[in-house]
């Protein structure tokens, strides 16, 4: 969750947040524009959950495949 995505990006891909630390570098394939922090906050324990991150990844596997398709 943050207020501004492309310095949350750089921040993780400078290895400044501790669990993403040595596992990128990372590219943004979703965000989404939440009315509130705490709409905010549900959403993205949903997204890190299991149905939630069952969608992740079938999300993930989609835009790989579309970007295979158009390399």
């Amino acid at each position: 969750m943050t207020t501004n995505l492309r310095r949350r990006l750089k921040e993780h891909n400078l290895g400044k947040s501790t669990y993403t630390k040595n596992k990128g570098p990372w590219t943004v394939v979703f965000s989404k524009i939440c009315s509130s922090r705490l709409e905010a906050r549900r959403e993205e324990k949903y997204l890190k959950g299991g149905a939630g991150r069952k969608i992740v990844h079938e999300h993930i596997a989609r835009v790989a495949k579309l970007a295979d398709a158009h390399a």
